[in-house]
C-alpha cells in the first residue's frame, strides 16, 4: 500500500505541475488546476478502499462512493482522493466546485467532500480542512450527529473548528452544486447560488488535497475517539464532476477580427439547474455566409439524474432540445460534439442564446462572418484516429481567393495511460499543417492529450493565403478524436490600403495581375501579370497606409506574359520590415491589387 500511495503521489504531483504551467489554451489554462467530469477513469486519483468494501466506481457520467454492509470490527472507507497536498492558496484563492447527491439518508458514520490536509499518521483529530461533511451516530439524538460546512486549522488543536449547521438549509439527498472558496483570510461555502457561511476566524494554513468519501467511523466531538459502526445495506454518495481553479473562473471572450465576429472560450460546466439561459451573445453579421460553431460535452446519468443538454436560440429561431442542432446527453453519452450552423443572415445585429440543462460542458462558441465570406471546406464526421505514431491522418484540399482564411478544428485528446506514467510519447496528440507550414505538436494550436486529459478543445487559426488551391493536413499520435474541420474564406478582399481603391474589372479586361508566389515570402517573391494588348503600365508597392514604397515598372510593355521579382526592399534598397504590403498594377483607367505578406 505504501508503494502504491507513493506512486500515485508522483503521478498527481506531475499532473499538478502540468496543469499549473498551462493547458495550452491562453486565458484559462493557467488557472484551472484540476477537473474531472468522470466520463472515464483517471489515474491521477487514488481510488481508495479500506476494509472489506469496494473502491469508488465509475457509473454513467458519475463517480459513486458506496459503502455496503460495513462491520464494526473494521474501519470501512470508500474514497476518491488526490494523494498529495498540491492545492495552495498562497498565490491566490482556491475554488473547489462539485455537484453531489446522497442516494439515501445518512447511515452511521461520516461522508463528505472538499479540501483536507492529509497525513500518513492520523495522530490528531483536527486537521486543516475546508469541506462539507455529515456525520450520524447510531445513538438517537446524539450530539455527534450533524450536517455542516466546516473549516479547520490544525494549529489551533481541538478548538480549531468553525462551522455552519446545514440540517435545516440543505437536503443532501437532492442534487446540489457545492462550492468552497479558500481565501488567505477566509473560507466561504456556497450551495447552488446561495452563500451559506463565511469563516474569518479559522482558516486552513497548510496545503490541502481533494477528498470525496464515505466511511463508518463516528468521531466523538469531545474526546476525539473514533468508533466504527455496523449496519446492513447501502450508503451511496455520487458526484457528477469536480473542478478546482485559482481566482475567478477562467474564460476568454473576444472579437478577434478578420473573419471572426465572436469567439468565447469558456471551458465551463453548467450550474446543474433545469433549462437555464447560460450565455447571451450579441454579434454583428456581415454581407456573406455566417457560421455558428458551438463545441461542448453532454452526458447521460442513468437512474441518477436527467441527462445534460444544450439548446440554441438564434434571434427568434429556437432550435430545440434533443435535435440535430443541439448537444444531447443521451446521444453523445459523454462524447465531445460540435454544432455547425451555416446561414446567410441579414447584415447587422443578431443575438445567439445558449441554454443549458443540468451540467453540460461548454468549451467555446465561435461565429464567423465576412464580406463575401463562405465555407470552402467542411467535415463534420466524428472520427477517431488509428493508434499510430506520427501518422498523416487526414488530407484536405480547398481553393480560395487571396485573403484571410480561418481554419477551425474541434476534437479531444486523452492522456491514454492506465499504467505508470504520462509519457508525451504515448499520449494522444493532433497536429495541424497548412501547406508546408506545421503548427507543431503539443503547442497552443494542437490537441495535447497530457494537458487536455480527455477534455475537448477547438483550434482557430487565421492566415492570409494567396489565391489558389491549398492543403490542410491533420497528423495524429495515438487516438485523438476530431468532431469537425472547417475552412472559411472571404471571396473578396477584406481590406485594402488607404487611398487605393479597387473599382472592379470592366467588361473588357485590359490585363490580369496574378497571385504572387511565394506568399508569404522571406527573400523575394515573383509578381506575374498578363497584358491583353500593348500599353503603358505602372506597377508599384504600397503599404497599408497607401504610401508608395517602390516603383517596379513605369513604362510601355508589349502584350503577353510578364514576370518580375521583388526582393522586399524600398526605393533606396532598404529591407522593409515584416508586414502586409500591396502590389498595385495600373493601366489606363483600370487597376488591380494583390496582397503581399513579407515575413522576416
Amino acid at each position: 500500500m505504501t508503494m502504491n500511495r507513493q506512486h500515485h503521489r508522483r503521478l498527481v504531483w506531475g499532473l499538478a505541475c502540468c496543469l499549473l504551467s498551462g493547458w495550452g489554451m491562453a486565458g484559462w489554462a493557467q488557472k484551472l488546476l484540476l477537473r474531472d467530469d468522470f466520463f472515464n477513469k483517471k489515474q491521477y486519483w487514488y481510488w481508495r478502499n479500506d476494509g472489506p468494501v469496494d473502491p469508488p466506481q465509475l457509473k454513467s457520467g458519475l463517480v459513486s462512493a458506496n459503502l455496503v454492509n460495513p462491520t464494526n470490527q473494521t474501519y470501512c472507507n470508500v474514497e476518491l482522493m488526490n494523494p498529495n497536498n498540491i492545492f495552495d492558496n498562497s498565490a491566490g484563492p482556491i475554488t473547489v466546485r462539485m455537484r453531489v447527491k446522497a442516494m439515501q439518508p445518512k447511515k452511521p458514520g461520516t461522508w463528505g467532500w472538499g479540501l483536507w490536509h492529509s497525513e500518513d499518521t492520523d495522530n490528531k483529530f483536527v486537521f486543516d480542512m475546508a469541506w462539507f461533511m455529515e456525520q450520524r451516530d447510531s445513538i438517537a439524538d446524539s450530539y455527534n450527529t450533524w450536517w455542516r460546512a466546516i473549516s479547520g486549522d490544525k494549529s489551533m488543536g481541538l478548538l480549531g473548528l468553525d462551522f455552519m449547521d446545514l440540517d435545516s438549509l440543505v437536503d443532501q439527498t437532492r442534487w446540489h452544486t457545492y462550492t468552497v472558496l479558500w481565501h488567505p483570510d477566509s473560507v466561504v461555502w456556497w450551495v447552488d447560488d446561495a452563500r451559506v457561511y463565511k469563516s474569518t476566524t479559522v482558516i486552513p494554513k497548510l496545503k490541502m488535497a481533494f477528498h470525496f468519501w464515505v466511511d463508518n467511523n463516528v468521531h466523538d466531538m469531545i474526546t476525539a475517539a473514533k468508533t466504527p459502526q455496523a449496519w446492513q445495506g447501502e450508503n451511496e454518495l455520487v458526484m457528477d464532476y469536480v473542478e478546482i481553479y485559482r481566482g475567478e473562473f477562467p474564460q476568454r471572450v473576444e472579437s478577434p477580427g478578420k473573419n471572426v465576429v465572436f469567439r468565447g472560450v469558456y471551458n465551463e460546466i453548467g450550474p446543474g439547474q433545469r433549462e437555464y439561459l447560460w450565455k447571451d451573445i450579441p454579434f454583428t453579421s456581415r454581407d456573406g455566409e455566417t457560421v455558428i460553431l458551438v463545441t461542448g460535452r453532454a452526458e447521460q446519468y442513468g437512474r441518477y439524474s436527467d441527462d445534460d443538454d444544450v439548446r440554441l436560440v438564434l434571434d427568434q429561431d429556437d432550435w430545440g432540445w434533443n435535435t440535430a442542432r443541439s448537444l444531447d446527453g443521451e446521444r453523445l453519452n459523454g462524447a465531445v460534439g460540435t454544432i455547425v450552423h451555416r446561414s446567410r443572415l441579414a447584415p447587422g445585429e443578431h443575438r445567439l442564446q445558449i441554454w443549458g440543462d443540468v451540467t453540460p460542458t461548454l468549451y467555446d462558441v465561435t461565429i464567423l462572418s465576412a464580406p463575401g465570406g463562405a465555407v470552402v471546406l467542411l467535415d463534420t464526421l466524428v472520427e477517431t484516429a488509428p493508434d499510430l505514431q506520427n501518422h498523416l491522418w487526414k488530407r484536405y484540399s480547398f481553393t480560395v481567393d487571396s485573403g484571410w482564411v480561418s481554419l477551425f478544428v474541434a476534437g479531444a485528446a486523452d492522456e491514454d495511460r492506465t499504467g505508470n506514467d504520462y509519457s508525451d510519447a504515448e499520449d494522444d496528440d493532433l497536429m495541424v499543417q497548412l501547406d508546408s507550414l506545421s503548427f507543431g505538436w503539443q503547442t497552443d494550436t494542437s490537441l495535447y492529450g497530457n494537458q487536455l486529459f480527455g477534455e475537448g478543445k477547438t483550434l482557430l487559426i487565421q492566415r492570409w493565403l494567396p489565391a489558389g488551391t491549398h492543403q490542410l493536413l491533420l497528423w495524429s499520435n495515438g487516438t485523438p478524436t476530431k468532431t469537425s474541420v472547417l475552412v472559411y474564406a472571404s471571396s473578396r478582399p477584406d481590406s485594402t490600403p488607404l487611398g487605393i481603391n479597387s473599382n472592379g474589372q470592366p467588361i473588357q479586361r485590359a490585363f490580369l495581375l496574378k497571385p504572387n508566389y511565394p506568399n508569404p515570402f522571406n527573400q523575394s517573391t515573383r509578381l506575374e501579370w498578363e497584358l491583353f494588348r500593348a500599353q503603358r503600365v505602372y506597377l508599384r508597392i504600397v503599404d497599408i497606409q497607401g504610401r508608395e514604397l517602390r516603383v517596379l515598372i513605369n513604362g510601355r510593355l508589349p502584350a503577353g506574359r510578364h514576370v518580375l521579382e521583388w526582393d522586399g526592399t524600398d526605393r533606396l534598397g532598404n529591407a522593409l520590415p515584416s508586414g502586409l504590403y500591396f502590389a498595385v498594377l495600373s493601366a489606363g483607367t483600370q487597376q488591380q491589387i494583390q496582397k503581399v505578406l513579407l515575413l522576416r
